[in-house]
């Protein structure tokens, strides 16, 4: 004697039937991002590297805003590039600051500025399985930073 299942009936028929209705997943949503642009100085469009960049996504949680970040930095071109999984969401309500943390040792002193989500270009470059995963999203941006 041996134990079948509770779905009611032992014939292998129903059992396939009653397998394609209830499925369990174990997980959780994600979604993969690449996140890249380049970094210039807004008086001279010379490229900036060594800023520091955050890319900051939001998810709305009982009332307020709960961040994810990732940091990366500008290279010698002004070029800067990063990639992640994360929760799926994020990305409409995003921000991505730039700051300079080495002074003027990249060809001056920047202000610290931000780009949101009006700024930015996100734009999903593959589709999702249509389960947990909800595909990979490449988000462009094209920074400006000012002397201070």
């Amino acid at each position: 004697m041996g134990f079948v299942g509770c779905h009611g009936g032992t014939d292998d028929s129903s059992l396939e039937d009653h397998y394609k209705e209830a499925r369990a997943e174990y997980g959780t949503p994600n979604a993969h991002y690449i996140i890249k642009g380049t970094v210039a100085a807004e008086d001279s469009g010379e490229p900036v590297p060594g800023i520091k960049i955050t890319a900051r996504m939001g998810y709305p949680s009982d009332g307020r805003t709960i961040y994810d970040e990732k940091e990366f930095t500008s290279d010698a071109d002004g070029k800067a590039e990063t990639s992640f999984q994360a929760f799926p969401g994020g990305e409409d309500r995003m921000e991505i600051v730039f700051e300079d943390i080495d002074g003027d040792n990249n060809g001056g002193s920047f202000q610290t500025d931000t780009l949101r989500t009006d700024a930015i270009t996100v734009e999903q470059t593959q589709k999702g399985n249509g389960n947990w995963y909800d595909g990979e999203f490449t988000i462009s941006f094209e920074a400006k930073l000012k002397k201070q």
